[in-house]
């Protein structure tokens, strides 16, 4: 099982790099008689058939949508703990890991531990495909309306466990779902009792040029000489850029699998979104509990290129992305720059594929939230080489002409409206937790909208950190981070109940 989790999160944390970030229909008229019991005292997953279209009466399609268990620690009168399924397929990760936040929460509540995978990803199709037609029932307004149906499916359900109506459902997430845990709090407050929100990016943005800059920060912060030689690296790479002779340099250098010579502007742009992306990666994730991201992809390991290695500041930024693939479960054996073959991958309309769950989120990117990570803050450190022009264009070549610069704007003004972004969260009984190395934390909510929601910025952490398997070795878990667990912990007691 974390076998598989890693390669599928490096494969799409892969894909991301490459392009921004780098089932067929069932049909029934119920949705509530379909939902299938649990096997008894145990775990596993199951089936829900909910809706293709929650607002239109006229539509009538419906689809199965997976969702995992884990009622081992529920007894009578618990609470259920709903975990937001995100951006790609789930597992059974987050509902068997009994040394997990949410695992251990559930142990002290006697709660049942629900996960709920996000329509459009994993084995949760509506349609046929991810044509773009098909994805227009791919919005984070209908998910929160399938888990509202889920929620109100269960509570009418005794089969399944005994859920007393005063029952108290608390949902969670981390990142995207996390912004869904947040949000159905906030949207469905008479359904959802509570809410944890690990790292949610709640504001959409187009242009968000923050990130790189706090990648930035971050390393600088960590080791000034680290930040200072990546700075020389990667202004290197730009000047030698600008000559045929330098361009056959960095081929060379970063063992790229195209001719730099016949690469086109967009090319270049892809080959810069993956570089950068690299490093947004390793920050976002570094030293966080779960698969390689403890060991591996660090900050430390990362910058120990820059500060230690008796090379160049351009050498070491070669070593570095060379080492970065070395850690990929495939290894890739030369660095595709292609921008036609991104389109390509990224144009599969075929539900189930390797590149499905890219495709939706993309689709999200540029219908919804933006996100678009570009060096438009033209810094020194990344030079001004990744423009939202670029990343706007890709939408449309994906998805077709009718996305365009005006309809991406609009599109992420809505959410915003809809929702009210971070400095609009109306959201009560909420924890929103994010890690002050993280990235995405610009995004989310760091003070307080009300007097019943809560944040908790945790220093030199990663994004969700809190919700792995804590160490309690001398060198594991920082204090910081121990605290931002019991605060979590004392909170729910305060609003949930103690066992």
């Amino acid at each position: 099982m974390i076998i598989n989790i890693d390669k599928l999160f490096i494969l799409l944390i892969t894909c991301f790099a490459f392009i921004q970030f780098t089932a067929a229909i069932i049909r029934k008229d119920s949705f509530i008689e379909n939902l299938v019991p649990f096997d008894s005292d145990g775990s596993g997953s199951k089936t829900f058939t909910n809706k293709v279209d929650h607002f239109n009466s006229f539509n009538k399609n419906t689809f199965d949508q997976r969702f995992y268990y884990n009622n081992l620690y529920y007894k009578t009168g618990g609470p259920v703990f709903l975990f937001f399924g995100g951006q790609f397929g789930q597992s059974n990760y987050w509902t068997t890991g009994s040394y997990l936040e949410i695992s251990q929460l559930a142990q002290y509540h006697n709660a049942l531990i629900l996960h709920l995978e996000h329509r459009y990803y994993g084995q949760s199709i509506p349609t046929a495909d991810l044509s773009t037609s098909n994805l227009k029932y791919l919005t984070s307004r209908q998910a929160l309306a399938d888990a509202a149906e889920f929620i109100k499916a269960f509570n009418k359900n005794t089969d399944i466990a005994t859920l007393p109506a005063e029952t108290k459902w608390v949902t969670f997430g981390s990142s995207y779902g996390a912004s869904l845990s947040a949000w159905m709090r906030q949207m469905y407050p008479e359904l959802v009792y509570a809410s944890v929100a690990s790292s949610p990016p709640l504001t959409a943005i187009v242009d968000f040029s923050q990130a790189l800059t706090n990648v930035q920060q971050t390393l600088k912060a960590y080791d000034p000489n680290c930040s200072k030689n990546l700075t020389a690296g990667l202004a290197k790479v730009r000047e030698l850029i600008k000559t045929a002779e330098g361009r056959n340099q960095i081929k060379i250098g970063f063992n790229m699998c195209d001719d730099w010579s016949k690469l086109s502007n967009d090319d270049i742009s892809v080959f810069w979104n993956g570089l950068f992306q690299q490093y947004l990666t390793v920050v976002t994730y570094s030293l966080i509990n779960i698969l390689s991201y403890r060991s591996d992809f660090t900050i430390p390991n990362m910058c120990d290129y820059f500060t230690t290695a008796n090379q160049t500041p351009l050498e070491n930024l070669y070593l570095v992305t060379s080492w970065y693939r070395s850690l990929e479960p495939d290894g890739m054996k030369c660095l595709n720059v292609s921008y036609a073959q991104s389109i390509q991958y990224l144009s599969q309309t075929a539900a189930g594929t390797d590149f499905s769950d890219v495709r939706a989120r993309f689709y999200q990117s540029c219908t919804e939230f933006g996100h678009f990570q570009t060096t438009d803050a033209n810094t020194q450190f990344w030079g001004d080489v990744l423009n939202i022009n670029f990343l706007i264009k890709q939408c449309g070549d994906v998805f077709g002409s009718t996305i365009t610069n005006t309809t991406i704007y609009s599109a992420v003004q809505k959410t915003n409206t809809y929702y009210g972004g971070a400095s609009g969260f109306r959201g009560t009984r909420t924890i929103v937790i994010n890690g002050g190395n993280d990235p995405w934390r610009s995004l989310s909510l760091l003070t307080p909208t009300n007097g019943q929601n809560f944040a908790i910025l945790t220093p030199n952490e990663g994004q969700s950190a809190e919700m792995y398997e804590a160490i309690d070795e001398a060198d594991g878990d920082s204090i910081a981070l121990r605290q931002t667990r019991q605060v979590i912990a004392n909170k729910l007691k305060e609003w949930v109940g103690s066992a």
